[in-house]
């Protein structure tokens, strides 16, 4: 299958299997930014249900699903298992929906 995003980079899709391309891909953006902006990383569940609380993160399959943060230009996304990471021109992350 063939996955094309419109001014894209780069992209990678968050699963366990890849981590390592996701960590690659979202590079210098998991460093502590000198900003203030929320680094690029991974979230257990329970912080990703802290930090979004209005995404109905089932708490009760704790460990089964990954989840990531990721600083975009409108703010910080929670990208789910599946979800795709996607790099633009600029520079920027996004979150498609997987």
């Amino acid at each position: 299958m063939r996955i094309a995003f419109r001014n894209a980079i780069a992209f990678e899709q968050l699963r366990w299997d890849n981590w390592n391309a996701v960590c690659d891909l979202m590079g210098d953006d998991m460093n502590d930014q000198p900003d203030g902006r929320t680094r690029a990383r991974g979230l257990l569940p329970e912080e990703a249900a802290e930090l979004f609380p209005l995404a109905g993160i089932p708490l009760t399959y704790r460990g089964l699903t990954m989840y990531a943060v990721i600083p975009t230009p409108e703010g910080d996304q929670l990208v789910v298992e599946n979800d795709w990471i996607v790099r633009d021109r600029d520079g920027h992350l996004y979150r498609k929906q997987g």
